[in-house]
């Protein structure tokens, strides 16, 4: 490989050189165009070859079982959240397969949980809701101000590790109180299902954050 780089370098070096000797000027953009798009495939083969060569066989380690814990989480009984429109369980397994490695094996483990019925998880959540007020562009192209309602992804995250760790030293499980080995890790998803007057986002801007240790959307009937 360095042989032919070496080979495709000195190539458009010596067609350089035949552009400086070439004496016609009606000539000189169209040499220049091939010139630079031999350039273009060298600096491409350096950089397939040099900057990122192949990566080595070797092994890295990884967990042969993945359990995903989903938790979702309804103030309401407006609506069904695990359905085609909402939160597509069937699709979300699909995407995940994509991601598997041949000697994977993945588990999903779906836990309904309502805030009517876990005081601690409600304050939790109650906890996390902040209100903004967010510029807009309108439909008339002029600038408008609407009031936001979104969950402070870290604040939550504190609450629901402070609940886990509440899950464990109990002996019990609950939200997040699960363990794994070392041959097997654990996805925590937590799905906020609500049903509010505004809809309700992540940090401001999003239906879903990715945090270290566990992931967090929401759903509303605002969807």
């Amino acid at each position: 490989r360095r042989t032919e780089a070496r080979r495709q370098g000195a190539g458009a070096l010596d067609f350089l050189a035949n552009v400086h000797r070439d004496t016609e000027a009606a000539n000189l953009p169209e040499t220049m165009s091939v010139f630079l798009g031999r350039l273009g495939a060298l600096v491409s083969s350096f950089i397939r070859h040099a900057v990122t060569p192949s990566t080595p066989a070797l092994y890295f380690p990884y967990s042969e079982r993945v359990l995903f814990h989903i938790y979702v989480i309804a103030n309401h009984q407006s609506f069904e959240p695990i359905d085609h429109s909402g939160f597509d369980l069937d699709e979300f397994k699909a995407q995940m397969a994509s991601l598997r490695l041949p000697h994977q094996h993945f588990v999903y483990a779906v836990h309904r949980v309502r805030m009517a019925d876990d005081p601690a998880l409600a304050m939790a959540y109650t906890s996390s809701i902040r209100t903004a007020v967010i510029p807009t562009l309108n439909i008339h192209g002029e600038f408008d101000v609407s009031k936001r309602l979104f969950l402070d992804s870290l604040i939550l995250q504190d609450h629901l590790k402070a609940l886990s760790g509440r899950a464990n030293k109990g002996g019990a499980e609950a939200v997040g109180g699960h363990e794994a080995d070392q041959q097997s890790s654990e996805v925590m998803v937590f799905l906020f299902s609500l049903d509010s007057p505004l809809p309700v986002l992540v940090d401001k801007y999003y239906q879903s954050r990715a945090l270290v240790d566990m992931v967090i959307a929401v759903q509303s009937d605002h969807r």
